[in-house]
């Protein structure tokens, strides 16, 4: 990048959520403030997916995207599938149906496999390494998504971190 050169994003994100586009104009805002020029723009939720995720191929050849960034501020949008296991096959590997933004790499692919197959923890290491390099992903905070309260004579209550409810383990005492 040449000297001088002006750095510029588009960010899209989900509308109807005042946390977000606060959040959202507080980027812009931070942005700014090292030379940065941030463009937002706000879609409705189902919109948003339907315009990140698989249509935008822009590393295929396919068209350009209208988009540079993307946030949609689900709790559920950044998920491992149907794994905990963060190997990020799910969401960074090359055609994952859930990969917005099309990202791909050949070392990331060989690096995902290795934490698959190989034991111990460096694989993982060297995968997460790479990846933080790449950059492909920007963590925002997520604006509250539950607020629970819960009763103290039901027991077997876990808070997870994707809200589901697993009812089956609970129970109530007197």
């Amino acid at each position: 990048v040449a000297a001088g050169a002006p750095l510029t994003f588009s960010m899209l994100y989900a509308s109807g959520y005042l946390a977000l586009t606060q959040e959202m104009e507080a980027l812009k805002s931070a942005f700014s403030l090292v030379g940065i020029d941030l463009t937002l723009a706000s879609t409705p939720f189902n919109t948003l997916l339907g315009e990140v995720i698989p249509p935008c191929k822009p590393s295929r050849g396919g068209p350009n995207c209208t988009w540079e960034m993307a946030d949609w501020q689900n709790p559920n949008s950044w998920t491992y599938g149907d794994s905990a296991y963060p190997s990020g096959g799910q969401t960074l590997g090359c055609g994952s149906l859930v990969n917005a933004g099309d990202y791909c790499s050949q070392t990331a692919e060989q690096l995902i496999q290795a934490t698959h197959t190989a034991s111990g923890l460096q694989p993982m290491h060297r995968y997460d390494l790479f990846i933080e390099q790449q950059v492909p992903v920007l963590r925002l905070a997520s604006p509250p998504a539950q607020i629970a309260a819960i009763r103290s004579t039901l027991h077997g209550v876990v808070q997870g971190p994707l809200l589901a409810l697993d009812t089956q383990a609970w129970r109530l005492s007197t």
